[in-house]
């Protein structure tokens, strides 16, 4: 869950308001971040695998590209609701829950897309990888080790003050 915290900042490097030197310094946090992330898990000091974690990363950052080049369609495609029935049928309710997740993101993209809400986009981008990720701390029965912890407030931190100094300052003081 930690790793979400890449797509804001990625979201940030790339954007329309994105400047040299703030995409440096969120690139330069990543890096760092993560590196620190792979070292540990390299030396067995911290529990996982690096290559299990180097796969999340890459499969974080693919869901970036593809939000990234995302086109949206006028008509809304009904075939996610055959599946529903299906899992239904064979038991599957976590698979229910995935699907239906699946198509509110995708409808939420599209209503970011067609609606011109994309300055909205970018908060949604912090805040709801940043929510997911708080709730699995707060819960007792799952332990998130230090490095993981800091290593997302770390990333969190530089999307926020990445996003900070590239608003304008017409919409800081309204």
């Amino acid at each position: 869950m930690s790793l979400w915290m890449i797509v804001p900042a990625l979201f940030l490097i790339t954007g329309v308001r994105r400047n040299t030197q703030v995409s440096v310094l969120i690139l330069a946090v990543i890096v760092a971040m993560q590196s620190g992330l792979l070292a540990l898990q390299w030396e067995e000091k911290l529990a996982g695998e690096m290559h299990y974690t180097l796969i999340q990363i890459l499969g974080v950052s693919l869901v970036w590209l593809s939000m990234y080049f995302w086109k949206p369609v006028k008509t809304i495609s009904w075939w996610p609701a055959v599946v529903l029935p299906m899992l239904a049928i064979s038991g599957q309710l976590h698979g229910i829950f995935l699907v239906v997740c699946g198509v509110l993101l995708i409808q939420s993209l599209q209503w970011l897309k067609v609606g011109n809400h994309e300055p909205n986009g970018d908060k949604f981008s912090v805040v709801l990888p940043a929510i997911a990720f708080a709730t699995i701390v707060v819960f007792p029965q799952f332990s998130v080790p230090n490095p993981v912890f800091v290593s997302w407030l770390m990333v969190l931190t530089i999307a926020w003050l990445g996003d900070y100094l590239l608003t304008p300052e017409e919409e800081e003081e309204e």
